[in-house]
């Protein structure tokens, strides 16, 4: 209980680092270049997290399941990162009806950048700093409490720290499926090429874009501005419900593909009857069969430091609570910086 609990205090810190840093440090901030500007963020979020490791005495590092997975699964998670990409552009253009998406902004002046160092910055930092905090340290401190739970938290928190409404609409959505691969490959190493390839899928298109642009002059600027990479000042509102109609459509079949997709890489990763019992859908076995499940579970997650079962039950027999007063603060203060930052300012 007490890991669940520090977990939502980090996260708390976590969020209040990321109101007051404007504040403290804007004038240092305004100094810096998008890259120097992006290195710093992440910094700042990982140095409390850091102390959090080293307060609780590195017992957290045990469960980040840092195995590589066979080439084949990985094969397989691209093909199911692609695949949920339309989805991702669903979100992002839904909420484009009612907030200002402003990574399309940052990355349109980022045109005459070099690639390598676009994907550094933007796809290959993120998906490691990134994923090591919130699929690493709090996916893994709220799969105490069971893994349903874990994703949708885990997958809120994620949404929450990006601070306005148009990315937490579909960072909540991708930080659960991050999670969802993480229990599904059994290791952390998936997210990490899941994150890099949608941050990459974003720096790419935008390069690809700006060699048309050289190569076709002001004639292809038309075609540029109106992607779905483009924010909501550059789409009206027509547009972004007739993009958006399209979009709904291939995500539907897209997800139908990746649920296929995710149902094969649990068969290669040998996680399907681990999947079955983590989320209680496994009811056929007997009494005898559950007693063993839950024996061998106990033994797997004493060797990991993990003081609970997969029940999500303390050793005491209480269910475990994510819910605390930590977490509900964090979550205000986070949604009412994003109205307030979308709406009024």
């Amino acid at each position: 209980m007490n890991r669940v609990k520090n977990v939502n205090r980090l996260f708390l810190v976590m969020i209040l680092i990321s109101i007051a840093s404007p504040f403290l440090f804007g004038r240092f901030f305004g100094n810096l270049t998008f890259y120097q500007s992006s290195a710093v963020s992440e910094a700042l979020f990982l140095i409390p997290v850091l102390c959090y490791i080293a307060l609780t005495g590195g017992l957290c590092l045990n469960d980040l399941q840092l195995q590589v997975p066979r080439i084949s699964v990985l094969l397989l998670v691209m093909v199911f990162t692609w695949l949920m990409m339309p989805l991702m552009t669903c979100l992002n253009l839904f909420s484009m009806l009612f907030a200002r998406n402003y990574v399309a902004s940052e990355l349109l002046g980022l045109d005459g950048a070099a690639l390598g160092k676009n994907l550094f910055y933007i796809a290959i930092v993120p998906a490691l700093a990134e994923e090591f905090m919130f699929r690493g340290i709090i996916y893994h401190g709220y799969r105490l409490a069971g893994a349903g739970k874990a994703i949708l938290f885990s997958g809120l928190c994620f949404g929450l720290l990006h601070m306005n409404l148009n990315q937490f609409c579909y960072a909540f959505v991708i930080g659960m499926i991050f999670a969802l691969l993480v229990e599904a490959t059994g290791s952390l190493l998936s997210s990490m090429l899941a994150h890099f390839i949608i941050n990459s899928n974003s720096v790419i298109l935008m390069a690809f874009q700006n060699e048309l642009e050289k190569s076709l002059g002001t004639a292809a600027e038309g075609l540029t501005s109106g992607t779905v990479q483009g924010g909501a000042d550059v789409l009206s509102r027509q547009e972004i419900l007739s993009t958006l109609g399209f979009y709904a459509v291939e995500a539907v079949i897209c997800g139908f593909l990746a649920y296929g997709v995710l149902r094969l890489i649990l068969r290669l990763s040998g996680r399907k009857e681990y999947m079955q019992q983590a989320f209680g859908k496994d009811r056929s076995r007997d009494t005898d069969d559950r007693s063993r499940d839950t024996d061998d579970s106990s033994r797997d997650t004493d060797e990991s430091g993990r003081d609970t079962d997969e029940s999500g039950r303390d050793t005491d027999g209480q269910r475990i609570k994510i819910v605390t007063p930590s977490l509900i603060l964090a979550v205000l203060c986070a949604a009412a910086y994003m109205i307030v930052t979308e709406f009024w300012l």
